[in-house]
């Protein structure tokens, strides 16, 4: 990992605020239930990290990807939907799946779909729980004022991890649904 770090302004002498980048990839927000609940919990956890953050001297960018078609899954190298990413490392690297019918039924039913489970407190969750998502950002906080890096993984790294290919479940996602009548995105 490249780590950056903190810059001390030269003329106030105060520490630059740390900017954790955080990327929330869905396939559909609306109509995926997994989507959607881990949406929710989302603007929950950001609600709730926003004075703590801003007490640490650090602030939080959010940004909402719709994966609406293979060229984006291919694009953000996504996995499972939904995911959450904290500076470029999903939260959750277990990614584990089950099956989905909401998203089935987004693909035109003709095809089972699995969406991201969430892995918390020894338990699998069909969407990501507020307190992990809170608990994953204050704890990428926490080591970005102790070790003062705002780690991202380089080009480099991300070669040596081996070249992306679209999962075959998202795959026969976009295939189903760009064959059907259906159309979420």
């Amino acid at each position: 990992m490249t780590c950056c770090m903190n810059s001390i302004s030269p003329d106030t002498n105060q520490l630059e605020p740390t900017v954790l980048k955080l990327d929330f990839l869905f396939l559909d927000e609306t109509v995926c239930k997994p989507c959607g609940s881990t949406g929710r919990a989302l603007d929950e956890a950001v609600a709730i990290v926003a004075e703590p953050l801003a007490a640490m001297g650090k602030a939080l960018e959010v940004q909402r990807v719709h994966v609406a078609n293979r060229q984006d899954a291919i694009a953000h190298e996504l996995v499972a939907s939904p995911t959450i990413r904290l500076n470029g490392i999903d939260i959750d690297p277990a990614v584990t799946q089950g099956e989905c019918g909401s998203c089935g039924d987004i693909a035109g039913g003709k095809t089972t779909v699995n969406c991201r489970t969430w892995q918390w407190r020894g338990e699998t969750q069909s969407a990501a729980p507020t307190g992990m998502i809170v608990q994953a950002i204050l704890a990428k906080a926490i080591k970005t004022a102790q070790a003062s890096p705002c780690c991202v993984e380089t080009e480099a790294e991300k070669e040596a991890r081996g070249r992306y290919t679209l999962p075959q479940n998202l795959d026969r996602f976009f295939q189903a649904r760009d064959a059907g009548e259906k159309r979420c995105c």
